[in-house]
């Protein structure tokens, strides 16, 4: 007999019922088999069951919960709870772990906002936060196994930053107002800018040379000296430019008071000097600011 006793839709035999032998009278019997291993097997079904679809076009009757695997677009899509519109999901069908998220929030922040606040997102997939796999068994750096609003902080767009690189990063724009300047430390607010010698104008090799100021050497400043006169006892000269006059030696009986010219005018004079030139030509890196868009 081609009559089976099956308890699951697997146990039922496609063969049965056999045309040739099996007795019209058991057929009602296949048909209570057929009943009971769908009722076991879908023992919540009290409504149109959802089906999943694979096609390039959408399902013409479909019911709350249908799946549409859409192969023009590579998407999963479901049935909303309404039955008017289909709701694309996340996970993708195309690539392994991978999903790509457009709107929401998770754990509270909205994702794919205008201007994304504290811990939104723009763009979140398997391979698109700081180039790592989210969720991996043993995170790398950079990458994140728990995302949420209070730990995932972006820069607020103004925001300006130094960088060491020729160019500035994506989503920065460089800053091109500061230039040839050095960077100073201040205790109090931040953003001012002062002085008005180019960085390396001011750190050059700078020769050291120059003149003191000129000074008149007084009476008081010249060192203690006396002029004695001299008694011309030799012969005269010869020459008809001169008178000789000659006077014998006798001794003095009186005090002899007598000097010699002035000679100076008394004018200032420079003390020129001469150095080892000062080498400010300090080591440096250059930095770029870059304000974020």
């Amino acid at each position: 007999m081609g009559l089976e006793s099956p308890t699951h839709i697997s146990d039922l035999v496609a063969a049965n019922p056999v045309g040739a032998t099996d007795p019209k009278s058991e057929g009602d019997d296949h048909i209570r088999n057929m009943k009971s291993v769908l009722k076991t097997d879908f023992p919540d079904v009290n409504a149109p069951t959802a089906a999943y679809i694979v096609s390039a076009t959408a399902p013409t009757a479909p019911v709350a919960g249908t799946r549409w695997h859409d192969t023009t677009l590579d998407v999963l899509k479901i049935r909303d709870k309404a039955n008017t519109a289909w709701i694309t999901q996340p996970g993708s069908v195309v690539t392994s772990n991978s999903v790509d998220i457009n709107a929401g929030t998770i754990d509270g922040a909205t994702i794919g906002g205008t201007t994304p606040g504290a811990g939104s997102f723009t763009n979140l997939d398997a391979t698109n936060m700081d180039s790592t796999i989210i969720g991996a068994t043993t995170p790398a750096a950079g990458t994140f196994t728990t995302l949420s609003a209070t730990t995932v902080t972006f820069l607020a767009s103004g925001t300006v930053m130094c960088f060491f690189q020729a160019a500035a990063p994506t989503s920065w724009t460089q800053v091109v107002t500061q230039n040839n300047k050095a960077l100073r430390v201040v205790s109090g607010a931040g953003g001012g800018t002062g002085g008005t010698v180019a960085f390396t104008t001011a750190f050059a090799s700078q020769a050291v040379t120059g003149t003191t100021d000129g000074t008149a050497i007084t009476e008081a400043q010249m060192p203690a000296h006396v002029h004695y006169p001299r008694e011309n006892t030799g012969t005269l000269s010869t020459s008809p430019s001169y008178v000789q006059v000659t006077t014998a030696k006798q001794a003095p009986t009186g005090n002899i008071g007598t000097s010699t010219s002035s000679t100076g005018g008394g004018a200032a004079h420079d003390h020129t000097f001469t150095g080892t030139a000062i080498n400010l030509a300090v080591q440096y890196i250059d930095m770029i600011l870059c304000s974020k868009d």
